[in-house]
């Protein structure tokens, strides 16, 4: 029996965070996810440099520094009858504030990695294969172990496992209106360190560039809309409808993999303080910031010490 003051089921921002701020206060953590590491992730690969704090705080600032990246200084938006926005991102202490276009299985290893270094025991590959509630936290089964855990922290996204588990995902809940998609596309240049929002009819796409002549475009675009049509043909015709993003369609080089998920759905961000033996939902939804994300984690790693 292998006894942990937390499980953590999901290792992507908010579970890796928690991760390192309860492992690094003295407690016996273990971290869990389903995917191996390093691991593709449909996101828009945008860190806004508000979450530069949050990154010095998990120890992890230079690392990112250090990683394969495009800058960003603006932001941009565009709509379908060809008005546009542009603005600067405000200078802190005379410096500007960058922003970076990051792949997000970059980010997610890096703070896995650093979790990892604190002590916290890390299951990559590896599911929950039972779940049950004690009288003083939880006992779990993975990979013919027996764990118990004080407390049960549920990190693993928008569908969670864990939520589902425990019956908090509503079939209402889960619902949304929206397909997201991503892409990435070769097409160096075209944003001039800019992150970019390029409205069109039921839906909008994010640009931000990689560093490496490579463009990641996500989208999210009302499923009314599509009907049964999903492929990166009729997608793209979608999105041309914007004289912004077809320019950019067009001056792409090669064929676009497409990938997609469903639902995303936009709500209000939910935070709830977890009592000692509770449980604690964190997981990553669409439209939220990861600095919103990232210090809830870190609010949580605290309140384990209040």
């Amino acid at each position: 029996m292998k006894l942990f003051d937390a499980v953590i089921v999901g290792a992507g921002p908010a579970g890796s965070a928690t991760a390192i701020g309860l492992a690094r206060r003295g407690y016996n953590v273990a971290l869990i996810d389903k995917q191996n590491f390093p691991r593709e992730k449909l996101c828009g690969d945008f860190v806004n440099p508000i979450n530069w704090g949050v990154f010095a705080d998990l120890g992890v600032a230079d690392r990112v520094r250090a990683a394969p990246h495009g800058e960003v200084t603006r932001f941009r938006i565009t709509n379908c009858s060809g008005r546009e926005a542009e603005a600067r991102f405000r200078s802190r202490e005379f410096e500007p504030w960058i922003g970076l276009g990051l792949r997000r299985a970059v980010l997610d290893q890096l703070l896995v990695e650093r979790a990892a270094e604190l002590g916290a025991v890390t299951h990559l590959s590896c599911r929950i294969e039972k779940l049950c509630r004690i009288a003083h936290g939880w006992d779990l089964k993975i990979k013919e172990e027996s764990w118990q855990a004080k407390v049960l922290i549920g990190a693993d996204g928008r569908n969670s496992w864990v939520a589902q588990q425990l019956g908090l995902n509503r079939s209402a809940a889960i619902q949304g209106r929206s397909v997201g998609f991503q892409s990435r596309l070769r097409c160096a240049g075209m944003t001039r360190r800019q992150i970019q929002i390029h409205l069109f009819p039921g839906g909008y796409a994010g640009i931000v560039e990689l560093g490496d002549g490579t463009i990641t475009l996500g989208m999210a675009i009302e499923k009314r809309r599509l009907g049964r049509e999903r492929g990166a043909d009729f997608v793209f015709n979608k999105l041309a409808q914007n004289t912004y993003l077809k320019e950019i369609i067009e001056r792409s080089n090669g064929a676009a993999q497409l990938s997609s998920v469903y639902p995303v759905y936009f709500r209000k961000r939910r935070y709830r303080p977890c009592a000692a033996g509770g449980r604690c939902g964190a997981g990553l939804r669409a439209g939220h910031r990861r600095r919103d994300l990232l210090r809830d984690a870190q609010r949580f790693a605290r309140s384990r010490d209040d």
